[in-house]
């Protein structure tokens, strides 16, 4: 059972295993925690689960240990405490930092089957200390190349934005539709590219 020493994202508690924080959230909080067991024939099949799971429910699941080749645990990226990269002078987002400064206890465990690849998953489902707000979320990797192409080919940031948000409509609201320039800058760099509009804010 992992190790975990951390606080509840809802009172001072504090403690080192999942059992903890399970038997905490069901005595303190009235919450009980789902958890579901799924089991996926190969890695293809589980890639598509994990997208469609993250897109369903407006989560984002991060890597957080792999304890050997054939076992991995993911968890919410809304999980844990905001960590300041600089001196304390850079003003956190306008929409606030994605850490709820305490423990969530959804997760992802993932064993791969030696035999034949099958992907046996334990999905706790239950998350505790945020909502799942689109603000919060990456933009996917395939959303990302997507962009970095659109960018690549020279397409003014604002066309591609205009291009993204012609397409919202009421029931298909994700986290594309919030792009901001700033999403777009940030591509670019990581994908070294050279745009239009980096040039003109020099």
């Amino acid at each position: 059972m992992q190790n975990l020493g951390k606080k509840c994202c809802l009172c001072n508690f504090t403690g080192k295993l999942r059992t903890d924080f399970y038997s905490h959230f069901k005595k303190e909080h009235g919450i009980n925690i789902e958890i579901e067991q799924i089991e996926l024939p190969s890695l293809e099949e589980f890639n598509s689960w994990f997208a469609n799971t993250e897109k369903q429910t407006q989560t984002k699941y991060v890597l957080e240990k792999r304890c050997q080749s054939t076992k991995v645990s993911y968890v919410c990226h809304r999980s844990g405490f905001f960590k300041s990269k600089g001196e304390g002078k850079r003003h956190i987002k306008t929409q606030g930092t994605k850490k709820i400064n305490g423990y969530c206890p959804a997760t992802i465990e993932v064993s791969v089957s030696d035999i034949n690849g099958t992907h046996n998953i334990t999905f706790v489902k239950t998350h505790i200390g945020h909502q799942n707000e689109l603000c919060h979320l990456f933009l996917s990797k395939s959303e990302r190349e997507m962009l970095a192409t659109k960018i690549a080919m020279k397409i003014p940031f604002n066309v591609i934005l205009d291009e993204i948000r012609d397409n919202i409509t009421e029931d298909s609201l994700e986290r594309i539709h919030l792009l901001t320039k700033k999403d777009l800058f940030n591509i670019e760099s990581s994908f070294n590219l050279h745009s239009e509009d980096r040039k003109s804010t020099r």
